[in-house]
């Protein structure tokens, strides 16, 4: 060992020199191997405190070491305290989330009730119609009675004509005539007060039966939305409490290996024979996974053979929907051909109502002249709809308009033949 350390480093090497170890070191400097000998000891002396120094930071290390294993333990307990409350908060959400379904389901429920029950309004809707249309018929046939029984009264003023004069006979045709214009608008104005008053009552049980499914729909929507965000975030929870408790293992993982790593280097050897042991459970997964290649070899195989005749079966699927359809198109073919005739026969029945109508409208002009409001009241009809029929009847020439001094603003309407019935009513007025 080659030593050169010089003499003076005997100062610094360990405790302050005292008066002994001033003579001394003066002696030893005069001998060469004195010399060698105080720069060895000088040596030794520095490789101790050295020595001191990594064996007193080596402990310092040790107990911080110490200190971050407690630590991370302490961080760890109170993860697993936080992943217990997060687990009992889970669990309290999932119950809200059950609640929440639990009401959504009642709701639907009565979301079918309130169906069933504007379809039983709709059903009282329609007897409701039923009903007014029964009245409307009702009406005509007492319209139908009252022309009969204008008729025989017609009749038996023409026998009665060459007693009276023909004065008095014209006047009280007239008064006969206006009493039954009175009574024929008062029965119109009844009726059309009935007719208005049940239409009105539909409109609005309607209104109302349409204003309840659009609350129930809407209601069902906001629930709808509401349990989506709320499995949305039960889900986003789950997966964070999954990322928490895979990062508590990978803390418990480090914690562990901390632990292993401080006690003690012996555990390379285990490691090794753990290594060997690995290397042999690699070789059995190996052997393992070539069964189980073999085994999804085989398996493919069967997955083909049922694909084959999934695919048979989807194609004689496909065959029956084709016919299903060919069907569904030749019953909607006829149901149409059906619904055109149903069609043409209301435009005939409307015809027939309005050549009804022209018909009575002709007779009533027969009588005596009126005008188109009193005809509209007569026949219980809008106004619009009696002059478009007066003008209809006037363009035929069934029907003449005229001026009279009982009504200087409206023209009053008549037949071609009825002169005599317009003088005197001019003679009237």
């Amino acid at each position: 060992m080659n030593i050169s350390l010089p003499a003076k480093n005997l100062a610094t090497a360990g405790k302050p020199l005292t008066f002994v170890d001033e003579i001394t070191l003066r002696t030893r400097e005069q001998d060469p191997r004195a010399k060698a000998w105080v720069s060895a000891e000088v040596w030794v002396r520095q490789k101790a405190r050295e020595h001191e120094e990594a064996v007193a930071a080596a402990r310092l290390k040790a107990e911080e070491r110490k200190a971050a294993v407690e630590t991370i333990r302490q961080k760890a307990k109170g993860h697993e305290e936080a992943v217990a409350a997060a687990r009992l908060k889970a669990e309290e959400r999932e119950a809200a989330v059950e609640a929440v379904r639990q009401k959504a389901a009642e709701q639907k429920d009565a979301v079918v009730l309130a169906r069933q029950k504007a379809e039983e309004r709709k059903a009282a809707n329609e007897t409701a119609r039923q009903k007014a249309k029964e009245q409307d018929e009702a009406g005509a046939v007492a319209r139908q009675k009252a022309e009969e029984r204008r008729a025989i009264d017609e009749t038996v003023r023409q026998n009665a004509k060459n007693r009276k004069s023909e004065k008095a006979v014209s006047l009280e045709r007239a008064i006969e005539t206006i009493a039954a214009q009175e009574m024929a608008l008062t029965k119109a104005k009844a009726w059309v007060a009935t007719e208005a008053a049940d239409h009105q009552k539909a409109k609005e049980w309607a209104a109302a039966e349409e204003e309840v499914l659009q609350k129930a729909e809407k209601w069902v929507e906001s629930k709808t939305a509401e349990y989506r965000n709320v499995g949305e975030w039960s889900t986003a929870k789950a997966t964070e409490r999954q990322k928490t408790e895979e990062l508590a293992g990978i803390q418990a993982a480090v914690l562990q290996k901390t632990e292993e790593w401080v006690e003690s280097k012996a555990a390379e050897h285990q490691k090794i024979v753990e290594w060997v042991a690995a290397e042999e459970v690699v070789l059995q997964k190996i052997k393992e996974w070539v069964a189980g290649k073999e085994e999804a070899r085989q398996k493919m195989f069967e997955w083909a053979a049922a694909e084959k005749a999934a695919r048979v079966k989807a194609e004689e699927r496909s065959a029956a929907e084709k016919a299903a359809r060919v069907k569904a198109e030749e019953r909607s073919a006829a149901e149409k051909a059906a619904r055109v005739k149903a069609e043409e026969r209301s435009a005939a029945e409307r015809a027939a109502r309005v050549i009804a109508l022209e018909e009575i409208t002709l007779q009533i002009l027969k009588q005596t002249p009126l005008t188109s409001r009193e005809v509209a009241a007569f026949l219980g009809r809008e106004h619009e709809q009696a002059i478009s029929w007066l003008r209809r009847l006037q363009a035929t020439g069934k029907v003449e308009s005229t001026w009279l001094q009982r009504s200087p603003q409206h023209p009053c309407y008549h037949t071609k033949d009825h002169s005599s019935a317009l003088a005197f009513a001019g003679e009237i007025l």
